[in-house]
């Protein structure tokens, strides 16, 4: 598929919201960001006060063409592959991606992404990650929603925070959800692979 829609001015000032909540719970200390992708919109979003936010994106001509470029101590760029991020467990606060749920056509593959987000998010984290579903017919939108989501729960809890709500309309959601402790990340997996069929 193509490149999503470009963040709308009511996505950037949800997500921009949720970065801020976020740092208020964690005064002592700044905001850890962490980026799938080199959306430049996402890299210039109003990040709270000493926030450091790293990108990441297995593309170096990706990076070369739409990476608006590494600032000390607030801001650099990574190229890795996200199923295998070379970043420690749990060393972000806050990690967020536009279409990185969608720009991924294989099952396996965005399983191992989310498994990747899971580990890397303390446990008090969220993921904030804006879909892009373009379906051949208008109810296909809510399927894409629904397959998405589906997978998700498997390491994630989605959150009550509602996004702005054109963005189920347009099949473009913001998804936002909070790490799935152990037992339940293995109970969610179980569940998931008995409705697959795997034993």
């Amino acid at each position: 598929m193509g490149a999503p829609p470009k963040l709308s001015l009511p996505d950037l000032a949800f997500i921009e919201s949720i970065a801020a909540a976020c740092a208020a719970r964690r005064p002592s200390r700044s905001l850890r960001i962490l980026l799938l992708g080199v959306t430049p919109e996402m890299a210039g979003v109003r990040w709270p006060r000493g926030a450091v936010l790293r990108a990441v994106d297995r593309s170096l001509p990706t990076i070369r063409d739409l990476w608006p470029g590494n600032l000390p101590r607030k801001r650099a760029v990574l190229c890795a592959d996200w199923r295998a991020l070379p970043l420690r467990k749990f060393s972000c606060d806050l990690l967020v991606g536009d279409g990185c749920l969608s720009c991924v056509n294989q099952p396996d593959h965005l399983r191992a992404i989310a498994a990747e987000a899971r580990r890397v998010l303390r446990p008090d984290g969220l993921l904030v990650a804006r879909s892009c579903i373009v379906p051949a017919s208008p109810e296909g939108i809510e399927a894409g929603i629904a397959e998405q989501r589906s997978m998700l729960r498997e390491f994630f809890n989605e959150t009550p925070l509602s996004a702005p709500p054109q963005t189920v309309k347009e099949g473009c959601p913001i998804f936002v959800a909070a790490p799935r402790a152990v037992q339940q990340q293995r109970n969610a997996a179980g569940a998931a692979a008995a409705s697959r069929g795997v034993s």
